[in-house]
Protein backbone atom coordinates (compact mmCIF):
# COMPACT_ATOMS: atom_id res chain seq x y z
CA UNK A 1 0.00 0.00 0.00
CA UNK A 2 2.70 2.51 0.70
CA UNK A 3 3.91 2.34 -3.03
CA UNK A 4 0.26 3.58 -3.78
CA UNK A 5 0.21 5.97 -1.05
CA UNK A 6 3.19 7.38 -3.27
CA UNK A 7 1.92 7.87 -6.12
CA UNK A 8 -0.80 9.78 -4.21
CA UNK A 9 2.24 13.08 -2.98
CA UNK A 10 0.72 16.03 -3.82
CA UNK A 11 -3.24 15.24 -4.36
CA UNK A 12 -6.16 15.81 -2.27
CA UNK A 13 -7.64 13.07 -0.42
CA UNK A 14 -9.58 11.73 1.61
CA UNK A 15 -8.25 9.84 4.93
CA UNK A 16 -10.71 7.30 6.40
CA UNK A 17 -9.31 6.13 9.83
CA UNK A 18 -9.85 6.09 13.27
CA UNK A 19 -6.60 8.35 14.34
CA UNK A 20 -9.02 11.30 12.32
CA UNK A 21 -11.05 11.46 15.59
CA UNK A 22 -8.34 13.17 17.46
CA UNK A 23 -7.39 15.26 14.50
CA UNK A 24 -10.92 16.78 13.34
CA UNK A 25 -13.32 14.97 15.52
CA UNK A 26 -14.59 12.18 12.70
CA UNK A 27 -13.11 9.51 11.12
CA UNK A 28 -12.48 11.29 7.52
CA UNK A 29 -10.16 13.86 7.22
CA UNK A 30 -9.21 16.04 4.29
CA UNK A 31 -5.73 16.73 3.56
CA UNK A 32 -2.98 17.28 0.89
CA UNK A 33 -0.70 14.02 1.08
CA UNK A 34 3.18 15.80 1.46
CA UNK A 35 5.44 12.31 1.53
CA UNK A 36 5.20 9.08 2.61
CA UNK A 37 7.54 5.53 3.09
CA UNK A 38 7.09 2.43 4.15
CA UNK A 39 5.82 2.65 7.19
CA UNK A 40 4.27 6.24 7.37
CA UNK A 41 2.31 9.06 5.42
CA UNK A 42 3.12 12.68 6.07
CA UNK A 43 -0.12 14.78 5.40
CA UNK A 44 -1.52 18.79 5.83
CA UNK A 45 -4.94 19.92 6.75
CA UNK A 46 -6.90 22.74 7.86
CA UNK A 47 -7.50 22.48 11.78
CA UNK A 48 -10.49 24.99 12.44
CA UNK A 49 -9.12 26.44 15.48
CA UNK A 50 -5.42 26.84 14.28
CA UNK A 51 -5.34 26.76 10.61
CA UNK A 52 -3.50 23.84 8.23
CA UNK A 53 -0.87 21.54 10.33
CA UNK A 54 1.08 19.09 9.20
CA UNK A 55 0.97 15.61 10.96
CA UNK A 56 2.74 12.15 10.21
CA UNK A 57 0.23 8.95 10.28
CA UNK A 58 0.94 5.11 10.47
CA UNK A 59 0.06 3.67 6.92
CA UNK A 60 -1.64 0.39 8.59
CA UNK A 61 -4.03 3.13 10.64
CA UNK A 62 -5.68 4.27 7.19
CA UNK A 63 -8.71 2.37 6.60
CA UNK A 64 -9.87 3.92 3.15
CA UNK A 65 -8.33 6.78 0.46
CA UNK A 66 -10.78 8.75 -1.46
CA UNK A 67 -8.90 11.09 -4.20
CA UNK A 68 -10.25 14.13 -4.74
CA UNK A 69 -10.51 15.54 -8.25
CA UNK A 70 -9.83 19.36 -8.41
Amino acid sequence: MSKLISSLVGKTCKLKTDEALLLSGGTELTCQIVDADDEWVQFTYTDKKAGQKTRLLRIDTIESIEIIEE
